[in-house]
């Protein structure tokens, strides 16, 4: 196949860049609009839980099914041009798209398995309320808005279960 000149080269980076396609590494961003939209789910559960069953509807899908369902106006050519990317790079782009697919069905079926032990919509302290605490803490005591800060991370796992917090002889 010979090799393409300059000027198809500078035709091509045109047409990836007028797609929203990276002309270096020939990926659309698109694709991690997949993982952005499950993740801005999940951050929102403490605050709102009933977005807790949006999350769970969330399911992975690969580089090419992302773009077969989407309404991306270059869909074709973001797929062509991702079988076409330089191994190394897609290769790299796989790991880390495997890496979060791999955490978010993780963190989906702690949700679900939480869910059936009925602590689905366990009511987290609202972020207000812990500010609220924290900055109470800071007007009295420094230590204590260290363990207050650190002990709202953790007194309430991911899923709402209790978990052991810091001791009180601090």
């Amino acid at each position: 196949m010979p090799q393409p000149t300059a000027p198809d080269k500078e035709a091509r980076a045109a047409q990836l860049r007028a797609a929203n396609i990276n002309p270096r590494t020939v990926l659309a961003t698109d694709y991690l609009n997949h993982f952005n939209e499950a993740i801005m789910l999940l951050e929102m559960i403490p605050d709102m839980p009933e977005c807790a069953d949006d999350f769970l509807s969330w399911h992975p899908l690969s580089y090419a099914e992302h773009f077969t369902a989407s309404h991306f106006k270059a869909r074709d050519l973001a797929i062509e041009a991702y079988e076409s990317a330089d191994a190394n790079v897609r290769a790299e782009f796989d790991n880390i798209t495997a890496a979060m697919t791999s955490i978010l069905t993780a963190v989906s079926a702690a949700i679900q398995a939480a869910g059936r032990a009925g602590r689905r919509h366990h009511q987290w302290p609202r972020r207000r309320d812990r500010r609220r605490l924290h900055h109470d803490a800071l007007d009295h005591d420094p230590i204590r808005l260290n363990r207050i800060t650190i002990s709202s991370l953790f007194e309430h796992d991911l899923f709402g279960k209790p978990v052991s917090i810091f001791p009180d002889h601090i």
